[in-house]
């Protein structure tokens, strides 16, 4: 699947190789896989984890965002305060807790 994460200024992340992606919106968590149907929510104060096919992860920690899934592509826009990008979960976490 393809990833992009855009902000009103750069594309944060832009990659071909994802194969999950979890994150969280109002009614709780969820994974998107391959083939997953298309849908539009409005994310919640949370971390968002991609994972890679040759098994890499990557977290961001999110102050709410706008996901879209179509076709195998993700993209999202993050809020103001989000901290894009994270080596590890936790560090992400704390993140959304300051």
């Amino acid at each position: 699947m393809r990833l992009t994460i855009v902000t009103p200024l750069p594309v944060v992340v832009e990659t071909q190789q994802v194969a999950h992606l979890r994150a969280e919106d109002e009614t709780g968590a969820f994974g998107v896989l391959p083939g997953h149907a298309d849908f539009l929510t409005a994310l919640a104060v949370s971390v968002v984890t991609w994972r890679y096919h040759e098994g890499g992860a990557h977290h961001a920690a999110l102050r709410g965002a706008m996901l879209a899934v179509r076709a195998n592509d993700i993209e999202w826009c993050p809020g103001a305060g989000s901290n894009h990008r994270h080596t590890d979960f936790q560090s992400a976490k704390m993140t959304v807790k300051l």
